[in-house]
């Protein structure tokens, strides 16, 4: 099997599937169809399996490591991820779990750090991020807090440093800054006061060193991310 591997069950991995069968070093071009699909690593220990209906992929599809370790499950309907979806660590320690809905992330979704401790937590409605999410440093601390309240990426967005004091904070429209942003520096002094429109800067937009004091060089209006005056 090739070095890069695509997700079992995908578009990708059945057109590498139906490729290895051609040059009879893979599954018979028939089971590509309907039926059980296995694959191996060079040394015949188990890659993959799942099945196939009418093409498509359906149901469970599981990989392994190398040495048998499970390293994720999926499910498929009709060829598109749909239900349940988990991943480890080569180390048996969770990587994600979630779910999928017709191909798109669907409800609560967490991810790991390789260490066990949390990365990420937070829902998707119909692919897009919807209500609370959080974003932890490997150490533990909260890196960033958003709560998402519509379909394009909407909401409210705070980041913090790594010593918990705030970075940023500001609201995000169709997932781009929009409106009045503040940012820190790490010991708590402000850094700048802006306003963004889509995404760049536009308005009065202030600059500070760590002082305190404000630069004047960087500070003024802004217009379309360009300073005007």
């Amino acid at each position: 099997m090739s070095s890069h591997r695509p997700r079992p069950g995908t578009a990708a991995h059945l057109a590498l599937l139906a490729t290895l069968a051609l040059a009879g070093c893979g599954p018979e071009a028939a089971d590509l169809v309907d039926g059980k699909v296995e694959t191996t690593y060079a040394d015949g220990s188990r890659w993959s399996a799942g099945q196939l209906d009418a093409g498509r992929a359906t149901g469970t599809w599981r990989t392994w490591y190398p040495g048998g370790q499970p390293k994720s499950i999926d499910t498929y309907a009709d060829g598109l991820l749909h239900g349940p979806s988990s991943a480890w660590y080569d180390n048996a320690r969770p990587r994600f779990e979630g779910a999928y809905d017709q191909g798109r992330p669907d409800g609560v979704w967490k991810r790991w750090y390789r260490s066990g401790q949390p990365l990420s937590e937070g829902a998707y409605r119909s692919g897009t991020r919807f209500g609370p999410w959080t974003n932890w440093y490997p150490d533990g601390e909260v890196q960033i807090e958003a709560t998402y309240t519509g379909s394009g990426g909407d909401g409210a967005f705070q980041h913090f440093h790594e010593n918990g004091q705030p970075a940023s904070q500001g609201a995000l429209v169709d997932g781009l800054r929009d409106g009045p942003w503040i940012e820190w520096y790490p010991d708590g002094t402000k850094s700048k006061q802006l306003h963004f429109q889509a995404g760049k800067l536009a308005g009065t937009c202030n600059f500070f060193d760590q002082a305190g004091e404000l630069i004047v060089a960087r500070s003024g209006v802004y217009v379309d991310g360009k300073r005007a005056h």
